[in-house]
């Protein structure tokens, strides 16, 4: 019989180890069955060499390409140590891909597959820069885990589901989030501590204008003052929902601004007394309540008193022309 027809037959019917050597041969027809020695043991499932480890490996990436890499934070719980070094206070995310955490500090950590996520680096920068104006801005402790949990759903999706070239944005409602509560702390930081100064002003000089040993003049000038702190407040208290805030601006900052918004009101009421008894303008102003409510206004308005103080400093340098000119 021709040898290709009698391997056509043989074919289905053979195991597949007779199958690999008949492919070897040069002879099948002479040479099958292969001639063995009695004495060598027959290869069988049990005592068959297995398939070495690495050839596992890499058969199953190019058949699973789309398998998600083990990590070590999948067997993660509160209480361990990260890899790290920090311990792990609350599980906020865990993925394949990342890990995102707080630590003993309360502080928002991260571990993420440099390999397999994209842009893994630049999604935890725009994490950080929102916890740096959460931690810088955000008053409440409440607030600002509430805040940090939502920074951790962004970056967990950024570091999961970007993929190479995606422009989109997956920081946009956290990023909404954080302004918001950053606006509305500060603004609270800016309207206490106008509040508190105020009142710690006004008291003061209130008191200290009821020392009978003082000059006659002074105690006129701290109701003044104290009047005049009190309309810096009522600027304050209209125009705080809509006070500027930029992007890193810190609470001792803006507690600052109130501050110095009541001082400054408070000086431009001495410095109305100042001008009034020095009969150089508001000449339609008589009696006491008409002073008291100048300098209220005096202190509520940012514009009277600078103003004020240019048209006097341009009168006197007019007046020094015209001498220098005589």
């Amino acid at each position: 019989m021709p040898k290709g027809l009698w391997f056509l037959r043989c074919f289905k019917c053979l195991p597949m180890e007779k199958l690999l050597y008949l492919l070897m041969i040069e002879n099948p027809a002479d040479d099958f069955p292969p001639k063995t020695d009695p004495n060598l043991p027959i290869a069988s499932p049990s005592n068959a060499s297995p398939i070495p480890a690495a050839s596992i490996v890499s058969a199953k990436n190019i058949t699973h390409p789309d398998d998600q890499p083990s990590s070590s934070w999948m067997e993660y719980s509160a209480g361990d140590k990260a890899d790290s070094g920090d311990e792990i206070t609350e599980i906020l995310q865990r993925m394949p891909k990342c890990f995102v955490y707080l630590n003993q500090e309360g502080a928002l950590s991260w571990e993420f597959d440099i390999e397999t996520c994209v842009d893994g680096d630049e999604s935890g920068a725009e994490a950080m820069q929102l916890i740096s104006q959460v931690s810088g801005s955000v008053l409440g402790k409440r607030l600002r885990r509430r805040l940090l949990v939502h920074i951790a759903d962004a970056l967990a999706a950024a570091l999961s589901s970007k993929r190479v070239g995606e422009q989109r944005d997956f920081f946009v409602h956290a990023r909404a989030f954080v302004e918001a509560a950053r606006t509305e702390s500060l603004r609270l930081t800016y309207l206490i501590s106008a509040f508190g100064m105020s009142a710690a002003l006004v008291l003061s000089l209130l008191a200290v204008s009821g020392v009978h040993s003082l000059n006659s003049h002074l105690p006129e000038f701290l109701v003044s003052s104290s009047l005049a702190a009190v309309g810096a407040l009522l600027s304050v208290l209209m125009r705080f929902n809509s006070l500027g805030i930029d992007t890193y601006t810190s609470r001792f900052y803006i507690s600052l601004g109130g501050v110095s918004r009541i001082l400054v009101g408070a000086l431009f009421g001495a410095v109305f007394l100042m001008f009034y008894k020095a009969e150089l303008l508001l000449t339609v102003v008589k009696g006491e309540p008409a002073i008291a409510a100048a300098s209220l206004l005096a202190g509520f308005s940012e514009r009277l008193i600078p103003e004020l103080l240019g048209s006097f400093e341009s009168k006197l340098t007019l007046s020094d022309r015209a001498r220098s000119t005589d």
